[in-house]
C-alpha cells in the first residue's frame, strides 16, 4: 500500500488550530449542525491511516508550525507530522526542536522543505527578512553552493543530529566518564559554513528524523525521500475523513484535554488516555517485527514511526565536514574531574 499524507486546507489549519486550543468547532450550536459538521481535525488524523499530517502554514496566519506540531503529537496516539518550517528558524535550533520532539513521541516527525526559502515566497519555508532582503537573519550566501537553500538546511540538520548521537552516552560513574567525547563533532556542511556543532542533546541514529525534499530532483543523498521523484497522494482533512476507516464523530477516539483556566478532564477521560497511550506503546513496540507500508522492505523495525509510516531504510549519512569538537591534548574534554 503507498503511504498518503494529510494536507489541510487553510481553512482545516484554522479548525485543527481551534481544536487544539479547546476552542468550539464553527458552526457549533444545534444538534443539527453538529450532526452535519465534519469530524473534528485530530480525530481524523489519528483514525485515518495517514502516514503523515503536514503542516504548512499560510504566510500572516499568526501560528507556528513547530509549537503546533509539538501539541499534535502531544494529543495524539500514533499520528504523525511533517512540519514545513520558516527557514528564519535558525538549523541549530530547529534540528533541536525537531530532536526532542522526535524523542518525547516515538519519532512521529520529520522536516519537509522546498524550493522558494531563498525568497520567503509561498509556504514553502519562507526566509525573508522585515527588510524585504529575501534572506534569513543566519543566511549568508554561500557562492561555491548551487543548492536551494532549503536542501542545505536538510544537510545541516542531518549533520547536527549527526555530532551528538545518542550513542555517545557511557554513563560510567565509576571511571567518572558520562559521554565518550570522541564520537562528539563539530560540522561544516558545504553551502552553510559555520553552523559549528556539536548539538546540546544527543539523537537516536537509529530513528534519526525524516527529512523530505520537495523541490526539484537533485543528487542530495543526505534526504531521505525527494517528492517529486516519489510522489505520495494527499487529502484534505474532509476528503480523509470520506476514506475507509475515518471517524465519525461518535466514535472519534481521541481523549480530552484540560483546557489551560477550565475545568479538569473528567475520570473516564483520562482512563481512556491511559488505555489509548498503553495500546500504542504496545503495537509501536511489540509489533516492531511488522514492516511499514511503503518503498522499501529493508525498513527500521521500530513499528510507528514516521519513517516505518514511510517505509523509508534507516536515514543516510549526511556527509558533511567531520571534526572532533573536543580535540585530544585541548583540554576540553567532558570526562568529570576527579
Amino acid at each position: 500500500m503507498t503511504p498518503w499524507l494529510i494536507e489541510p486546507s487553510d481553512a482545516e489549519l484554522e479548525a485543527l488550530a481551534g481544536q487544539l486550543a479547546g476552542l468550539p468547532p464553527a458552526g457549533a450550536g444545534s444538534r443539527a449542525e453538529e450532526t452535519a459538521a465534519p469530524p473534528p481535525p485530530l480525530e481524523t488524523l489519528e483514525r485515518s491511516g495517514a502516514a503523515a499530517l503536514v503542516l504548512r502554514l499560510p504566510p500572516g496566519s499568526g501560528l507556528s508550525a513547530l509549537p503546533l506540531a509539538g501539541m499534535v503529537l502531544a494529543r495524539t496516539v500514533q499520528a504523525r507530522v511533517l512540519v514545513v518550517p520558516d527557514l528564519r528558524t535558525h538549523p541549530v535550533n530547529l534540528a533541536r526542536t525537531v530532536s526532542t520532539l522526535a524523542a518525547l513521541h516515538e519519532g512521529r516527525i520529520g522536516v519537509l522543505l522546498g524550493e522558494g526559502g531563498e525568497a520567503g515566497t509561498g509556504r514553502t519555508g519562507g526566509a525573508e527578512q522585515p527588510r524585504g532582503s529575501g534572506q534569513a537573519v543566519w543566511y549568508d550566501e554561500a557562492p561555491e553552493s548551487s543548492a536551494p537553500l532549503g536542501v542545505r538546511v536538510l544537510r545541516a540538520l542531518s549533520a547536527l543530529w549527526e555530532s551528538w548521537p545518542l550513542e555517545a552516552l557511557t554513563g560510567d560513574t565509576v571511571a567518572g566518564r558520562y559521554v565518550d567525547d570522541a564520537r562528539l563533532g563539530r560540522v561544516t556542511t558545504p553551502g552553510l559554513p559555520d553552523i559549528g556543532g556539536p548539538l546540546t542533546l544527543p539523537t537516536d541514529m537509529r530513528d534519526k528524523p525524516v527529512l523530505i525534499w520537495e523541490g526539484t530532483p537533485g543528487d542530495y543523498p543526505w534526504v531521505d525521500l525527494q517528492l517529486r521523484d516519489r510522489p505520495l497522494p494527499r487529502r484534505t482533512f474532509a476528503e480523509a475523513a470520506r476514506h475507509e476507516g475515518a471517524p465519525s464523530r461518535e466514535d472519534a477516539p481521541v481523549p480530552e484535554r484540560p483546557v489551560p483556566g477550565g475545568a479538569p478532564p473528567r475520570e473516564d477521560a483520562v482512563d481512556r488516555e491511559d488505555a489509548l497511550r498503553r495500546d500504542g506503546a504496545e503495537r509501536r513496540y511489540a509489533a516492531s517485527a511488522d514492516e511499514g507500508p511503503g518503498f522499501s522492505s529493508a525498513a527500521p523495525r521500530t513499528a510507528g514511526t514516521l519513517r516505518w509510516a514511510l517505509g523509508l531504510p534507516a536515514a543516510p549519512p549526511s556527509g558533511g565536514d567531520w571534526a572532533p569538537a573536543f580535540p585530544p591534548g585541548e583540554g576540553n574534554s567532558l570526562q568529570a574531574s576527579r
